[in-house]
């Protein structure tokens, strides 16, 4: 078990964010074999669903800085979110609870709000 911390990522951040985690995970997203064009097609849509003013997108790193995973949060109804997307890094998916745990309580605590309002 790691110490996970969590942390804004910028819509500039976006692409570079989502793409590495996605390229990362690709075995567990897509059913068939996929070129470059595929992956990057995908990416452009999540990123494309991620940049929306009402989506607030954060990176979860381990404490030496490392992108373990990405999760988005849906914030169309004032002061309710959901959680609309999470993708973890297929290396860290033993450590699954933990970083629920993290994303879960960072939720619940309001955090997110500071980067909201």
């Amino acid at each position: 078990m790691s110490n996970y911390t969590i942390s804004f990522c910028p819509k500039f951040e976006l692409p570079r964010v989502l793409q590495f985690v996605i390229i990362d995970d690709k075995i567990n997203i897509f059913t068939k074999k996929v070129d470059g064009n595929d992956i990057q097609s995908f990416v452009d849509k999540e990123v494309a669903k991620a940049n929306k003013d009402y989506i607030l997108t954060y990176k979860v790193e381990t404490e030496l800085g490392n992108v373990v995973a990405y999760f988005c949060i849906d914030t169309k109804v004032v002061y309710m979110t959901h959680l609309t997307e999470l993708r973890i890094r297929p290396q860290y998916l033993n450590d699954l609870a933990s970083i629920n745990k993290v994303i879960n309580t960072f939720i619940a605590n309001n955090e997110w709000k500071g980067d909201y309002l």
